[in-house]
């Protein structure tokens, strides 16, 4: 089993994959973060988190809320 966070695996896909640098990948992270969070806020401004659904197409972010 890959123990790899998602984080891990896209910096390092862009650095095998595209040849980008560390600091690249790290910035490129950064910047679908913000996109994610970005989106989450303008669509879903009452939720704390958010998801990334991944449906074989554009994908889209969700907005979540943990219960315990």
């Amino acid at each position: 089993m890959n123990n790899q966070t998602p984080r891990q695996w896209f910096v390092d896909a862009l650095q095998r994959e595209l040849g980008v640098t560390e600091n690249d990948s790290d910035r490129m992270w950064e910047l679908l973060s913000a996109f994610v969070q970005q989106q989450l806020k303008s669509e879903y401004p009452d939720s704390s988190f958010a998801a990334v659904v991944f449906d074989g197409a554009d994908g889209e972010v969700i907005g979540l809320e943990i219960y315990e």
